[in-house]
């Protein structure tokens, strides 16, 4: 494996260990880091064994093309962590504003996040053992 991949694998692995917070804004933070640390993890995974270069544009493709679900979920995630980073009423109007129930589905995100990186990080593990 290639010092990029491994680099990039360890970015994805910070980002996975940052995916908590408090504030709105931290949280609404959180939810991007959980996308990226994925996002960043699904590159490594396109590059071992298949020469597939991952991007924004086509990450969910790609990892659908791997795993239906995991598509799916990946999609979820990056639609939410779009809400999150660009539209300034997506608490106020998807959960009233109230910091709590929208802390609630930040911790349902965050597992959801948290099963598509250990996911993809296992098929990359087991890719390197099979010399990929």
């Amino acid at each position: 494996m290639s010092d990029t991949a491994d680099s990039t694998l360890d970015l994805a692995r910070r980002l996975r260990e940052l995916a908590d917070g408090l504030s709105e804004a931290e949280l609404r933070s959180t939810l991007s880091r959980s996308y990226y640390s994925v996002f960043h993890a699904a590159r490594v995974l396109g590059r071992v064994g298949r020469g597939k270069k991952v991007t924004q544009g086509n990450v969910v493709e790609v990892m659908s093309d791997f795993d239906q679900h995991l598509g799916a979920s990946i999609k979820e995630l990056r639609d939410i962590r779009h809400k999150a980073d660009y539209d300034e009423n997506y608490v106020k109007r998807d959960f009233g504003g109230d910091l709590e129930i929208f802390r609630s589905e930040v911790r349902k995100r965050l597992d959801q996040g948290l099963l598509a990186y250990r996911r993809i990080v296992s098929e990359i593990q087991q890719r390197r053992s099979n010399g990929n």
